[in-house]
């Protein structure tokens, strides 16, 4: 045999151990050093970064990395200060303390001050746990400065926040993938916080809590925030489910967002929320979602809005509710508020809107409150306890073919249609009162009485009665 034929052992270095590589193909060169995960060890005191030891470390399973004590460094694993350096860290084991506390250290499980480009990879048999609760700035995983990346199918848990993304001025931002558990467990302090540049954040299958604070919460300071929930994920806050100060994105696709105070709450810019193929929002206590004074477009398709108090609540001008395939928007005093908001459209097609207790199914609350409202394709249902659309601002109301805009209330300053200022109404189907035999209410005495039109097909089950002299 060849000399250049006879197999060579080489050793690759892997923390502290030498393994053995053999290469037995001829004219095999080996260029550069081979440098595999830096294997950081167990211990109690924490572990800083180093570049000089690589870049990419690894938390192997059975190991715990703690850091039990009040005493600089602030994480259990963390780097130093003014670095750039882009980190990859990969947990199989515990990173903080082994079971849940509210008392103890570390500040943080992992803090990165890193401006670089930084990943965390939380595997199915990690714990990444933090268990100071006091601090703004405290988490289970904490990217302060840089871009931040964590993908994660093990358990997160932060006695403050479970994860923050740009914490410090100057951040870039991150995403998070989610098919595991993070939870943040105190008043103010999120699942997941997003607090500067541009955040993303995707659960899928996964869980993602605060018991006090807020599931997932986009600050005014995020410059672009977007957000999917999908495949029988759970986004849940002792407050919002989602909060977003920021506007953007946010779909929820066959899977539930819930909070106390509103399922979603969408403010300081304008944006789309998607509610599709059976996912569910819920405001236990308060609103399904709440927008504020920007245009909001939220579209519920063949999916269920729900709140304690009102389904959807629009506040900003030209923001439109598209209920479509089945899908039921439903409040325990209105199903959809429109509030301050002029050029609004409602379109509720084949699908539900309803009051599950008191007053409107759909209610213009103030005269500033102005739009059209579409009931259109068959088996659609506008329903309110009180009226089934309640309008003290100006509005035109579609009702199509098929469709039914009901009343249930027996008293009389309440109908089918009950229009406060003025309006238009074009009727196919049927507008109806159950129980005071009043279809429609035109309750204006000035010039602005509205109009009622009825085309081929038109049924009205009860009076048409004018307040105007």
């Amino acid at each position: 045999m060849k000399d250049s034929m006879i197999p060579r052992v080489f050793y690759l270095c892997s923390g502290s151990r030498r393994l053995p590589l053999v290469l037995a193909a001829a004219g095999c060169v080996f260029c550069g050093s081979a440098r595999g995960q830096v294997e950081i060890p167990p211990g109690n005191t924490g572990y800083l970064l180093n570049a000089s030891n690589g870049t990419s470390y690894v938390v192997n399973a059975g190991v715990q990395i703690n850091q039990p004590n009040s005493a600089s460094p602030l994480g259990a694993i963390y780097d130093a200060s003014g670095n750039s350096t882009s980190w990859t860290i990969r947990n199989f084991g515990i990173i903080g303390w082994p079971a849940i506390t509210t008392t103890g250290f570390p500040y943080n499980a992992i803090y990165l001050y890193s401006t670089g480009t930084s990943t965390v990879i939380n595997e199915a048999s990690g714990s990444i746990i933090s268990g100071y609760v006091t601090g703004v700035s405290r988490a289970g995983v904490n990217f302060s400065r840089g871009w931040g990346i964590l993908r994660n199918e093990g358990y997160i848990y932060g006695a403050a926040h479970g994860v923050i993304i740009g914490y410090e001025a100057g951040s870039l931002g991150g995403s998070v993938e989610n098919s595991g558990t993070i939870i943040g467990n105190a008043a103010d302090r999120h699942g997941v916080s997003a607090v500067r540049g541009a955040a993303t954040v995707r659960n899928t299958g996964g869980l993602i809590a605060s018991t006090a604070g807020n599931g997932v919460n986009f600050a005014a300071t995020i410059t672009s925030a977007s957000l999917w929930n999908s495949a029988g994920g759970t986004i849940r806050g002792g407050g919002y489910g989602v909060n977003t100060d920021a506007g953007g994105f946010l779909e929820n696709n066959a899977a539930l967002i819930q909070g106390q105070s509103a399922g979603i709450r969408f403010a300081g810019a304008g944006g789309t929320i998607r509610n599709v193929f059976g996912g569910t929002i819920l405001g236990a206590a308060g609103i399904g979602i709440n927008t504020g004074t920007f245009r909001v477009v939220v579209e519920n398709d063949a999916s269920h809005i729900e709140g304690a108090t009102t389904g959807v609540r629009l506040s900003g001008a030209s923001s439109i509710l598209r209920n479509t395939g089945g899908g039921v928007v439903s409040g325990g005093n209105h199903g959809v508020t429109l509030e301050g908001a002029a050029g609004v459209l409602v379109e509720n097609d084949a699908s539900v809107i309803q009051t599950t207790g008191n007053y409107h199914g759909v209610n213009l609350a103030d005269a500033a409150a102005s739009g059209t409202v579409r009931n259109i394709n068959s088996g659609s249902i506008i329903a309110g306890a009180g009226s089934g659309i309640h309008a003290l601002g100006a509005v035109v109301v579609e009702n199509g073919a098929g469709s039914v805009i009901q009343s249930e209330s027996a008293a009389i300053d309440q109908a089918g249609i009950y229009l406060g200022a003025g309006g238009a109404i074009v009727n196919r189907g049927v507008i109806r009162s159950a129980n005071n035999n009043i279809a429609v209410l035109f309750a204006a005495t000035g010039a602005a009485e509205g109009s009622l039109t009825l085309d081929s097909g038109a049924v009205l089950d009860g009076d048409v009665i004018s307040y105007k002299s």
